[in-house]
Order: structure tokens, then C-alpha cells, then sequence
């Protein structure tokens, strides 16, 4: 398959049986986003041919590969919600889009349908958030969201795009488990992620896209020095965490006294110092974003003090937050640092 005369996918085969997790792998660029998309139904022009069960079939739209029980749970999350609806009805979403006649579901009948798909998942939202705009949600429940939608249908074959990328550790290891049940149901995983570990942990099989070819398949136990060389066409160490030097701690570039990211919290008190990097981890709802977004500006933090550079800095905007030098990745940067269109 190509774009603009360029070859992303040339001739590849793949096989993936019942109750397997199969791993892709691959860098950016490397084919694995467009294979994604033929198995979802979006490009439906690429020469080649698809079987499920042993039968070609014709995957030319999203709703054909769904049909045939191919489900795709997409990196880009905000595709899979529908914003104005509530987090029940996007839970039961398919649902109400094939009703006829009176296409939606009763309030009654939408929350206990949406108890119930939560419920696979291990979810345990209540009502009052079950009746919430789904926009409400922060981006990783949205992920898990999307994921018991799609586990709700029993799908021949699920695709999981980076599924972990907006889980904390608890929850990625809630899905880890998940997928073992999968795999013990006969639903074939296709599983792609950056993260070795979590292949290595998970996947039955691994296979390597570079630049458009498939260049490694391997059962366990894997090779990863040669699973990195078929990836990056370089030798490369296979190591996931190697130790560091300690850094040379500088003056404190930025403190903050007394800060209250919530209201009825307990303050904080935190220095980041110069040439020092500083990591800061908690669970859902601990204030993680909210710190990140109170220095740029975004939230102004409830009450406290900070200084920048022993000066004192609070940002009403972003902009004031650029102009002093503090910059911000946020946590979903589809919705809040690109610009559509």
C-alpha cells in the first residue's frame, strides 16, 4: 500500500490464531499505524487480501470489519467518544445507534446496560458518574471507557494500539489480566506498544515491521537484541532501565510554599532545583495534573506562594506562563496542544 507514491506496506503476511497474543512492534513510520487501519476497515485500497476463519473478506469500512468481530481500540482516544453524551451512553453507544424506530434506550434501561459493560471491565463508577458528560472524564478512564465498549461485543479479534499509554500502573495491570482472559476465551490479540516489558510479558508471539516490511517474527522466549535489530536495522543493547550518574544539584529554580491544589487539601511544599529532574507520581485524582497545570497557568492553584528564579510567579494565563519560561506537554495533547486544521 502507498501514499503519495510512497510504499508504506509491501507484501506483508501475518497470520494470528484464535487465543494468541500477537505483539506488534515497530518505530514510527514503520507501517504499523496503516496495517492498523486495514484491519479496522479504513483503507480498503491496499492489494492484498484479508481472511477471517479462512475466508476472504472485504473490509471497506469500519462497520464491515466490526461486523466480522474486528475490534480496534485506537491510540487517539478522543475518536472513540462521542462528546455530549453521557458516560452511560457512550458505555451502550452501539447499542443506541442501531435501535430503530425509537432510536434511544430509556435512561433506566441505559444505566443498567452500562452497569453491566463497566462491570467486565472491573470499573467501578457510580451513577452520578455514569450519568456525567463523558468529556468529564479524564483521559485515562476515557481509555478504559473505550476498552469495556469494546470488550462488551466478545470480538474475534481485538487490536490494542498503545492501550497502556494513558494508564497508570494499576490500571495497565488491570488490563494486563484482562488480556490474559481474552486470550483464555480464544479471542486473538493483536497487541502494539513500544513498551518491552509489556510484550514480554504478555504476547505469545512478536513480529517487526521496518519501513513497510515484515523483518522479524519470533515465538517465546524472544530475542530482543535481534527483535531491535530487525526494528532499527542497527545493533542495539535490549535494556529497559540502566543505572545514572546523580545529577549536580543547583539552586532552586522553582518553590512552592503552602500551595493547595485542591480546596480542603493539605498544602505543599516543593523546590525543583537547576539541573536536576524531579518526578512526581500518584494515583488518579492525587493532583498530578493539576500541579502540571497550576504552573502553567491553566488552574490557578487554590491558595499558596511560588517563585521562579527567587522571584515571585503566578500565572493567570498561559501566556504569562511562557513569557516567564515554564512550558507544558500536557497529559492529552491531541485535545490540548494541537491545533485541528
Amino acid at each position: 500500500m502507498a501514499f503519495g507514491g510512497r510504499t508504506v506496506l509491501a507484501s506483508v503476511s501475518l497470520d494470528i490464531a484464535p487465543g494468541s497474543v500477537v505483539a506488534l512492534l515497530g518505530a514510527n513510520g514503520a507501517g504499523k499505524s496503516t496495517l492498523i487501519k486495514i484491519l479496522s476497515g479504513v483503507h480498503a485500497g491496499h492489494g492484498g487480501e484479508v481472511r477471517v476463519d479462512g475466508t476472504p473478506v472485504t473490509l471497506d469500512s469500519p462497520l464491515a470489519a466490526r461486523r466480522l468481530g474486528i475490534r480496534t481500540v485506537h491510540q487517539r482516544i478522543g475518536e472513540g467518544i462521542v462528546p455530549g453524551l453521557t458516560v452511560a451512553e457512550n458505555l451502550v453507544f452501539e447499542e443506541l445507534a442501531r435501535q430503530r424506530g425509537n432510536p434511544f434506550l430509556s435512561g433506566r434501561v441505559t444505566l443498567a446496560r452500562a452497569r453491566a459493560i463497566q462491570a467486565g471491565l472491573g470499573l467501578d463508577w457510580d451513577d452520578r458518574v455514569l450519568k456525567q458528560d463523558v468529556t468529564e472524564l479524564g483521559i485515562s478512564d476515557r481509555q478504559l471507557l473505550i476498552l469495556a465498549r469494546a470488550l462488551a461485543t466478545r470480538p474475534r479479534l481485538l487490536v490494542l494500539d498503545e492501550p497502556t499509554s494513558a494508564l497508570s500502573a494499576a490500571e495497565a495491570q488491570r488490563l494486563f489480566t484482562l488480556v490474559a482472559r481474552m486470550r483464555a476465551d480464544g479471542i486473538a490479540v493483536l497487541y502494539v506498544s513500544h513498551r518491552l516489558g509489556e510484550i514480554d510479558a504478555l504476547a505469545d508471539r512478536l513480529v517487526v515491521l521496518r519501513d513497510g516490511l515484515l523483518t522479524e517474527d519470533q515465538a517465546r522466549p524472544f530475542d530482543w537484541d535481534a527483535a531491535l535489530r530487525a526494528m532499527l536495522a542497527q545493533a542495539h543493547e535490549a535494556t529497559t532501565a540502566r543505572p545514572v550518574g546523580a545529577g549536580v544539584q543547583g539552586e532552586a529554580a522553582l518553590s512552592l510554599r503552602g500551595v493547595r491544589l485542591f480546596e480542603g487539601r493539605a498544602p505543599l511544599d516543593l523546590d525543583l532545583r537547576s539541573g536536576e529532574v524531579t518526578g512526581v507520581v500518584g494515583l488518579l485524582g492525587a493532583g498530578k495534573t493539576e500541579l502540571a497545570r497550576g504552573l502553567f497557568g491553566a488552574e490557578p492553584f487554590a491558595s499558596g506562594e511560588v517563585e521562579l528564579d527567587g522571584t515571585a510567579y503566578a500565572p493567570r494565563r498561559p501566556s504569562d506562563a511562557i513569557r516567564a519560561g515554564v512550558h507544558l506537554v500536557p497529559e492529552d495533547r491531541h485535545a490540548d496542544a494541537l491545533v485541528p486544521g
